[in-house]
């Protein structure tokens, strides 16, 4: 969005102003045009009840509806016919008489822009500013003052061009009086619902900084997946966890339903099942039975299942009678909402258990489990791990004396006597510590101006509480708050404004030579100080020959200290 950019002791312009009412009305229509479409027209508000009598109250509302800029000049700004979306509001509810009775009529809005509220203004008179003109060259005539995008409200029996239908009225011969019933929303009526009505419907992707935003997302909140068609519903308040990661507290919107082909499977399952139960006596138990022994590699022996006392989805089996104990079974303490899957199997493959798990059979994968023989292994390898480490440590101790320790605290560390200590910085940038030129410490062997006992290379210009660097045609050195900056321009009038490379945080103290480069006067010459801020300096140069002073410009070369 455009915005207006003014001055200190600028002359204010009549177009500043109205140019930055212009902008923010473009911004808005922008913006407008950004959510609902440039071509849209949406209508909010304007609720339609009965009046007294055979009328009806419109409620304040707002029309968005496509225009331009400014169709005509508005105060002495040009015409602007870019598109724009304009909001035409109607701001005080409107009480319009329904025309007859045992007909139809339409309530709708038009939009309009108007130039309103004429009034006498004064204005200023050029050649008696203490007398002011009443009207444009004190014509006394009036002049609009504001443009106002206007929704006007009618009723008819057809809706006029350019205006757009809000409500039907159905009014019955002999009716007295506007009833609710009679009213309804008529057909192509722009009415769009609230943010506030259609937030609550939207499914939204999950959104991780929004979850931490809010605290979480509440019990019961539905977000989409990553993969297209995956919804979750949270399982728990103040939820920040990922759908579909491991222990997540989200699951599918679609757990326990069955899937479209697994109801079609089923459907011809049954009725597969009921054609042979119709011709046989199957259908007199009620259910279809599996049929004991006899098969591939079995005996005909009894063989029972079922649950095992004393649990829960555990199944137990027996073999005439004998209990065989429970079988393996992929139910029992699976949470499918943490990440668990199934199992499904044992195999022994290449001299190797595996393990066959998945979120169905069609999909198991088959894992290797490991043997004794492989946890010996792991075993004997850590034993050796700690015994060759325990060797390095023995090694590093009887040696430590030779090695700078990287932690001590509460200990105190002395290399050197301690008595010719110093620090400082050397001509190379670097800071250091020193036993005189005698090396206590290093690493990486001495540089700099001497043998240095401990060096840090900054690998630069140094920060902090002293700094130095160069600025736009010269240089700054700071210590701590204080700045001071050198620095040469060349000018061309003899009052000039110069900006300091660097801004204080209040007016410093200038200092200034400069020669005459002008050709008039001597080559010397004087600088006046006009004034000085925090960000700048204005000077007023001169020069003096035969006993006359001359404006004067050219090279200046300044110095400037102050705070920072």
């Amino acid at each position: 969005m455009d915005r207006q950019i003014v001055y200190p002791a600028q002359i204010p312009l009549d177009s500043d102003q109205l140019n930055a009412q212009r902008n923010a009305y473009v911004g808005l229509g922008q913006l407008a045009a950004m959510t609902f479409g440039w071509t849209t027209v949406a209508a909010g508000g304007f609720a339609c009840t009965p009046g007294t009598g055979l009328t009806v109250s419109i409620a304040p509302g707002s029309l968005l509806a496509p225009g331009v800029v400014d169709a005509s000049t508005y105060g002495t700004l040009a015409a602007v016919s870019s598109a724009l979306t304009h909001q035409y509001v109607s701001r005080d509810p409107v009480t319009l008489d329904v025309p007859g009775v045992g007909a139809t009529y339409t309530v709708y809005v038009t939009p309009a822009t108007v130039d309103a509220d004429d009034t006498v203004l004064p204005f200023y008179n050029a050649s008696d500013p203490s007398v002011t003109y009443a009207g444009a060259n004190n014509t006394g005539k009036t002049a609009p003052t504001v443009r106002q995008d206007v929704a006007q409200m009618g009723i008819g029996t057809s809706v006029p061009t350019d205006a757009y239908p809000l409500w039907s009225i159905v009014v019955p011969s002999g009716a007295t009086a506007i009833t609710s019933d009679m009213i309804a929303v008529a057909s192509g009526a722009p009415f769009y619902p609230s943010l506030a009505e259609i937030g609550p419907r939207i499914i939204a992707p999950f959104n991780a900084q929004l979850a931490t935003a809010i605290g979480g997302y509440p019990l019961n909140a539905i977000v989409s997946g990553s993969v297209a068609g995956t919804y979750y519903i949270s399982t728990a308040d103040n939820n920040t966890t990922t759908p579909g990661a491991s222990g997540a507290s989200w699951q599918s919107l679609f757990n326990g339903l069955a899937l479209s082909s697994d109801l079609a499977a089923e459907t011809t399952r049954a009725k597969t099942a009921e054609s042979a139960l119709s011709t046989s006596k199957q259908d007199a138990l009620g259910f279809t039975p599996i049929e004991q022994g006899g098969g591939t590699n079995q005996t005909t022996d009894k063989v029972t299942i079922g649950n095992i006392s004393g649990g829960t989805a555990v199944l137990s089996y027996t073999i005439k009678g004998t209990d065989c104990g429970p079988i393996v079974s992929g139910a029992y303490g699976a949470v499918t909402s943490s990440g668990d899957e199934y199992a499904y199997g044992l195999h022994w493959s290449s001299g190797r258990p595996l393990i066959g798990y998945g979120a169905s059979i069609s999909g198991v994968t088959w894992s290797a489990i490991a043997l004794y023989s492989d946890v010996e292994s792991v075993q004997n390898n850590l034993s050796d791990a700690v015994s060759s480490q325990a060797n390095t440590n023995s090694s590093l101790e009887g040696n430590f004396d030779n090695y700078l320790p990287l932690s001590c605290s509460g200990k105190t560390l002395t290399y050197g006597s301690g008595a010719n200590i110093y620090q400082r910085f050397q001509s190379d940038g670097n800071w250091v510590v020193a036993n005189g030129d005698s090396t206590m410490f290093s690493v990486g062997g001495p540089s700099g101006d001497i043998n240095c006992a401990i060096e840090v290379n900054f690998g630069g210009e140094v920060q902090g509480n002293v700094s130095s660097g160069t600025i736009s045609n010269g240089w700054y050195s700071r210590i701590n708050s204080v700045l001071r900056q050198d620095f040469s321009i060349v000018t061309s009038a003899a009052t000039t404004t110069i900006t300091f490379p660097i801004a204080y945080s209040s007016p410093p103290v200038v200092t200034a030579i400069m020669q005459n480069s002008s050709g008039q006067g001597g080559v010397s010459a004087w600088l006046n100080t006009i004034s000085i801020t925090e960000e700048a300096v204005t000077f007023w140069t001169r020069s003096a020959s035969g006993g006359t002073d001359y404006d004067a410009w050219g090279p200046i070369q300044i110095m400037v200290c102050g705070e920072q």
